[in-house]
């Protein structure tokens, strides 16, 4: 059975002291009862769903199955509560809109009136209950994340059924997951274990009357049809209704705006949120239908005409005209129904409560199209169109305009110096602060940095050392702009090409910040060179290069961008220079939220693409030849500077000054035959018994290698007793000293010898033992084919296809291990510091 994902949510400053035992024991009362309304407000399901996750980390099945049950409840009781609230303060208004003495006034005082109406309405039916949830809590149930959990914990106590139901309901909506399809498979292939097991415990009742009418309509029960589809088609506009007033919650302000940009910047993003209920809820058995409203009504049109009742007939035939204007199959059923007596085209009138939700969800898309053509997100927005330009400025002050005008003409200036071609604006990108220039480079030097590439380039895509990290049919490789000053320092390559990659991508980041008219600067946060090149040249591939994302935040399942680590939060801007087009495939695109193709981009020599870091973007499949691209990630904040630049323009200054200097570390390495990292660590250790016996070409791999040295026998052997006194509690303060001057040894040494320069902290350290349970004579013990630890990362989840996903709950704050192996097993994890981010794991301080 393959576990879920472990949460990193954790409760939240509940649990301390004697208010654990409390709080506890009322969670524990809480599973027994399940009344719609909490016998004790203050408890919530996300209290009930973090004791859940220590039941299961602490495998009390049981209390985990209990408790993740209640928190479901709890969560639909507050959630089905809350838009009940909403909906019976929609029409709660106070002041007249109509003939107001100033309608912004009438309108705001009308909102703090439904508000007062909301907080009344949550104060009677939630009591003394927070209010306040984490985000993260939400997504979680909003996934189905409960259900993963309970449909183990139902496993482990052998409670198939259970499991069963709880697996099939959180694989409804989450299709792609892997591990709950083999769950599925193995469930299926127990005995014990029914096809009526397979339940979906968040069936909405819309959902239920739609498989019924469906169901109906296969066995020409007309009548069956009628019942069940209307009964779904009025649920679904009360779903949808509520789904909806779900949206009108907390959304996180990116910015501190004016009082009326912030009401704005908050409308769109519950617009946003209401547009993807429709995403949501059409869907049956996980499965998403396309026009599933229109298509009720055409299940009801054809119903009402076997049983005879025209008129109906008609007015459903008329309703699916308003979702689909011109379908020729309903266009000739409405020509036919026209023939018959008593009816006419007044017939077709649609349904009011179809016509309400289409002009509501006509209206909204027609707004949300203004927004994304129109709406400027960041008021440094460039702005290319002169009417608009006019328009939106009209009335300020002429030293403003001025200023402006003076800023455009400079872009304009620095665009004929340097020869640039706008090729493409915001307009046909469709989106804001998007923009592709031509004429960065020459094809000569397109080819000198496609070259440096081949010849410099290390596997992966810059982030994973996987040759594959996006798609098993292409590799990565790439080269960053100080790793090509030392090729420079090496005489692999020429300098020609590193001052190129250099220069270019200065130039890059200045036309960046002129032509989106930034108030402050841009910095590299990280620039990388690099290559796709395809494995199955001329196979047909539905696989994407690169799948759809954002550059600084997580992409959602209903297409919302959330800015929380891992992402690179920090990122603004990206820029994006290619270097060739003699492949095939390979285009950019962007994306909107819901993953549908805006605009795309064919690669050229020289043309640039850059755009906001949180726009969704992809590449098509690399179906053959190899695409090259220098890619550029900007940020806003000088902290996240990349140092690499620096690094990169002081080493090839030096090598300018003194060209006599290329070649001579290639030739040091090769006559001492010792890494550097090796050589300056054993400087440290002249006067120890410390010894490398393996570097990273003996351990086939980067970054790897293995001393001996670090801790005598007798040092050994006083840990080892140290770990199996622990249990009787017999533990000296010698031994402790010594475990900690042990751990603090071998970071010393993994730091000097990977010639780090940032500190490292201490994540994680364990002094663990292992025993055979097996006689080492036994036949048993020989016949063993398993792992003692399978293989795994530290900092991240291996995929099937080899790559490592940097995600939690994985512990991707690591990134260097050590261990000691003696007869016993000691290891020490490490973090490297990252500014912002500092390790606040304090127990060898604490020791």
């Amino acid at each position: 059975m393959a576990a879920p994902e472990n949460s990193k949510i954790r409760w939240r400053s509940v649990c301390i002291g004697k208010i654990t035992v409390i709080v506890c024991t009322i969670l524990t009362i809480l599973t027994q009862k399940c009344s719609a309304l909490p016998d004790f407000p203050s408890v919530t399901y996300e209290m009930m769903y973090s004791a859940g996750l220590d039941a299961y980390s602490n495998q009390k099945w049981s209390d985990c199955m209990k408790f993740m049950s209640r928190a479901i409840e709890d969560y639909h009781f507050y959630t089905e509560t809350l838009a009940e609230c909403r909906r019976l303060c929609t029409k709660a208004n106070k002041f007249n809109t109509q003939k107001p003495v100033d309608m912004q006034l009438a309108i705001f005082g009308n909102y703090v009136y439904k508000s007062n109406c909301i907080r009344k309405c949550k104060m009677t039916k939630f009591k003394t209950r927070p209010d306040n949830y984490s985000a993260e809590v939400d997504e979680a149930f909003e996934n189905l994340k409960p259900y993963d959990y309970y449909q183990l914990c139902a496993f482990k106590i052998q409670l198939y059924q259970h499991a069963a139901a709880a697996a099939y309901t959180f694989l409804l909506s989450n299709k792609d997951n892997e591990a709950m399809q083999k769950n599925i498979h193995y469930y299926r292939s127990l005995p014990q274990v029914k096809d009526e097991f397979f339940v979906n415990l968040e069936e909405k009742p819309y959902q239920t009357h739609y498989i019924r009418a469906v169901e109906a309509y296969n066995r020409e029960d007309w009548l069956g049809v009628i019942e069940s589809m209307e009964k779904s088609t009025r649920e679904y506009f009360k779903e949808h209704r509520t789904c909806r007033l779900l949206c009108e919650g907390k959304v996180e302000q990116e910015q501190q705006l004016d009082f009326i940009e912030n009401i704005a910047d908050y409308f769109i993003k519950v617009l946003d949120c209401k547009k993807s209920c429709g995403q949501k809820l059409d869907k049956i058995y996980g499965q998403f239908i396309e026009d599933f409203i229109a298509g009720c009504y055409h299940y009801l049109q054809f119903a009402y005409f076997k049983v005879g009742e025209f008129n109906h007939a008609s007015e459903c035939a008329g309703t699916y005209l308003l979702f689909k204007p011109g379908d020729e199959t309903m266009e000739a059923n409405k020509d036919a129904y026209l023939r018959l007596k008593g009816i006419g085209p007044m017939s077709f009138t649609p349904r009011e409560d179809a016509q309400k939700h289409y002009d509501l969800i006509a209206f909204e898309a027609q707004l949300l199209k203004y927004i994304d053509e129109h709406y400027m997100f960041d008021i440094t927005e460039v702005i290319d169109d002169d009417d608009e330009f006019d328009d939106l400025f009209l009335g300020d002050s002429a030293d403003e305009l001025d200023i402006l005008a003076k800023k455009k003409h400079d872009l304009e200036e620095f665009e004929r110096a340097h020869g640039f071609q706008v090729f493409a604006g915001p307009k046909e990108l469709k989106g804001k602060k998007r923009v592709v220039v031509d004429g960065f480079l020459t094809d000569e030097q397109c080819g000198w940095l496609k070259e440096l590439a081949n010849i410099g380039g290390i596997k992966g895509d810059g982030y994973q050392q996987y040759s594959t990290p996006h798609t098993k049919h292409e590799m990565y490789h790439g080269i960053t702009v100080d790793k090509a000053a030392e090729l420079v320092e090496g005489a692999k390559i020429n300098m020609t090409a590193a001052e190129l990659y250099l220069n270019v991508s200065e130039l890059m980041r200045q036309y960046t910040e002129k032509y989106l008219n930034l108030a402050s600067p841009l910095y590299f946060h990280f620039t990388h060179l690099v290559c796709r090149t395809s494995l199955d040249d001329g196979e047909e591939r539905t696989d994407l290069s690169h799948p759809i994302h954002a550059d600084n935040c997580i992409m959602t399942t209903d297409g919302k961008c959330l800015k929380k680590l891992p992402a690179f939060i920090w990122r603004d801007y990206t820029g994006l220079l290619y270097l060739n087009d003699n492949f095939e495939g390979g285009e950019f695109f962007f994306a909107d939220r819901n993953k549908s193709m805006q605009s795309s981009v064919k690669p050229k020599c020289g043309r640039l693409v850059s755009f906001q870091a949180s726009d969704y973007h992809g590449v098509k499949a690399v179906t053959s030849g190899q695409r090259c691209a220098l890619a550029v990630w900007f940020t806003l904040d000088r902290m996240y500077q990349e140092t690499a630049h620096d690094t990169a323009f002081q080493l090839l200054a030096k090598l300018r000054e003194n060209p006599d200097l290329i070649g001579q570390k290639k030739e040091t390495e090769k006559d001492d035959s010792v890494p550097v990292g090796k050589t300056k660590a054993l400087e440290v250790y002249d006067d120890s018994n410390v010894q490398v016996i393996a570097t990273d070409e003996d351990l086939g791999g980067p970054q790897r290698m293995a001393a001996d040295g670090l801790a005598t026998e007798e040092e050994c052997q006083e840990l080892c007793k140290l770990a199996n006194l622990v249990q009787q509690m017999k533990v000296g303060v010698k031994a402790v000293k010594l475990y900690l001057d042990v751990a603090e040894r071998a970071k010393e040494f993994t730091a000097r010898y990977f010639g780090l320069t940032q500190p490292l902290y201490f994540d994680f350290t364990h002094l663990v033992c292992r025993t055979a349970l097996e006689d080492h004579k036994s036949n048993q013990n020989r016949q063993r084919k398993d792992l003692s630890h399978p293989i795994h990362a530290d900092n991240c989840h291996i995929q099937q296809d080899g790559s490592c996903r940097k995600k939690p709950p994985a512990y991707i704050q690591r990134d260097f291990r050590y261990l000691f192996s003696h007869k016993t097993r000691f290891w020490a994890r490490c973090l490297l510091h990252l500014p912002r981010f500092k390790s606040k794991y304090t127990k060898h301080q604490t020791a």
